[in-house]
């Protein structure tokens, strides 16, 4: 049986590309986007680590992690936060966390923190053969994902910084528009890919299907 990642992030893009990093890695992936059912699904799923966003609308951080606590139920499972702000680490330390996850990450990190309150997955928990390449475009768009994500906050910390002369005010925007465009290219250029991987990965399975036509 695979061991499994408590996942919570509202935003869908991030939770979605996680959790399939998460799953092409060799583990089970149990999503979450609402912390009021943060709780119910730990108690519920008892995984071997909370992976929890710390900047979600809605979120009582010191409220989470005493019910967590008081709960025997929950009371030892690895409490690991990620978060593109700059108070990560304080808050981890603040509520004694296993540890923290800045955002953007790749898969390295994220492989070698799993290892770490885990250990590595079982050979059982392995994707199936012939996937690996369908694992890998997940992995490079996620890294790529997370990149884009840092490149809009430093941009929105240029844009509400005060004082900017207006050329730099003008090449905040201009960079703003740039990265609205990737976003969509990049989006597109994904959906291609897979499909293309899908199409790639049938092959085999049609050509089994069809007659050895002889001499």
């Amino acid at each position: 049986m695979k061991a499994k990642v408590l996942i919570v992030d509202d935003e869908p893009d991030v939770l979605e590309s996680t959790s399939l990093l998460v799953e092409a890695l060799g583990y089970q992936a149990i999503r979450v986007s609402e912390p009021g059912d943060i709780l119910a699904a730990v108690e519920r799923e008892q995984p071997g680590l909370i992976l929890q966003d710390l900047k979600m609308p809605g979120l009582n951080v010191a409220g989470l992690v005493a019910a967590l606590r008081l709960n025997p139920k929950t009371a030892t499972i690895p409490l690991v936060f990620f978060s593109a702000g700059r108070d990560l680490s304080t808050t981890s330390a603040r509520y004694d966390a296993w540890g923290y996850l800045a955002k953007p990450f790749g898969k390295a990190e994220l492989s070698r923190l799993l290892s770490q309150v885990m250990g590595p997955p079982t050979a059982t928990s392995l994707a199936r053969p012939g996937r690996d390449m369908q694992r890998e475009v997940r992995a490079v768009f996620h890294d790529y994902w997370n990149l884009i994500a840092a490149l809009s906050n430093y941009i929105l910390v240029l844009d509400e910084t005060a004082g900017l002369p207006p050329e730099a005010q003008k090449s905040v925007k201009g960079l703003d528009e740039l990265l609205m465009k990737l976003e969509s290219k990049t989006d597109r250029l994904s959906t291609y890919i897979r499909a293309l991987v899908n199409s790639l990965e049938a092959l085999p399975a049609a050509r089994a299907g069809q007659p050895v036509n002889g001499p």
